[in-house]
């Protein structure tokens, strides 16, 4: 009987702890948001040439994809942690001058290809 009761406590704290962890937060090392932003670049490449040949941006990055080298070892639709490639052909975050892309990293930053937003005003710095 003690058996089972441990076995059934080291399982529910093994199901808690594995709970815990999922809930945690990676944050994205300095390599993976790297080669986010490169990744990124390269899906503005992408675009721009999709663009020039059909007078028109793609829908979704997925129409472009036969402009990419798709014999490279990683998906180019997915960032180092898994998380798809945003995209928006109207580009708000540019002003409309060019479609966003963009990723949510696992701790919530957004990385794009667009200017960040600007601080508030009260972020700034308190005149004496």
């Amino acid at each position: 009987m003690n058996r089972f009761v441990l076995c059934v406590v080291v399982t529910l704290l093994g199901v808690g702890f594995g709970f815990t962890e999922e809930k945690e937060k990676k944050k994205p090392t300095d390599a993976e948001i790297k080669k986010a932003k490169l990744d990124i670049e390269l899906w503005e490449k992408v675009v721009a040439t999709y663009h020039i040949k059909n007078s028109k941006p793609p829908k979704e990055l997925a129409d472009a994809k036969h402009y990419i080298d798709l014999k490279m070892n990683t998906d180019p639709f997915t960032s180092p942690w898994g998380a798809k490639y945003e995209y928006d052909p109207d580009g708000p975050k540019n002003g409309g001058k060019k479609p966003d892309i963009w990723v949510k990293t696992p701790d919530g930053e957004i990385i794009g290809n667009f200017p960040e937003p600007k601080k508030k005003d009260a972020e700034k710095p308190k005149e004496k």
